[in-house]
């Protein structure tokens, strides 16, 4: 088993759960669903692909700077051409949401994988199929994301090694 080091770091994240309809809630942490939705665009893979072959690997998380909760109220409006005038009018008024996120937060997320895919995992991180995002597309990483491959290593040897 190799495990793939991660650093999450950005102005914002969000990782929700359980988040529904208008209220959009996030983790103190990283989700292990989330980091596995990460890997699969990394890897090229769409939302409608499947991810089974990915449901096995072991993931674990290190708190390296908690960060705080920010909220924000987002609205949206549909627009229509009205004809007589040739100009985009408002039509009506969508739902009020309201969507937290994790500002100034660092993370370390260790992926324990099998040795004969680890490589194939990192490049994916370094050269990604898809751009990729902390928890929502309004929250790109700060910096890259795989930190490094620790060979022949379980994720819990990893997160301490990792300064």
């Amino acid at each position: 088993m190799d495990t793939l080091v991660l650093k999450l770091a950005a102005p914002l994240q969000s990782w929700g759960d359980s988040s529904r309809f208008s209220e959009r809630n996030t983790r103190h942490e990283p989700t292990k669903s989330g980091v596995i939705g990460l890997l699969a665009s990394a890897l090229g893979r769409y939302r409608t692909d499947n991810i089974d072959d990915l449901s096995d690997i072991l993931f674990g998380v290190r708190i390296d700077q908690p960060g705080h909760f920010e909220d924000d109220y987002q609205t949206a409006h549909t627009m229509k051409l009205e004809n007589k005038t040739n100009q985009m009018v408002f039509k009506e008024t969508m739902p009020l949401s309201h969507r937290f996120y994790l500002s100034d937060a660092v993370f370390v997320a260790c992926l324990q994988v099998e040795a004969s895919i680890s490589q194939q995992y990192a490049e994916a991180f370094i050269h990604p199929a898809f751009p990729l995002f902390l928890g929502r597309r309004s929250c790109p990483p700060a910096c890259k994301v795989l930190l490094g491959v620790y060979k022949e290593c379980d994720l819990v040897k990893a997160l301490d090694r990792v300064p």
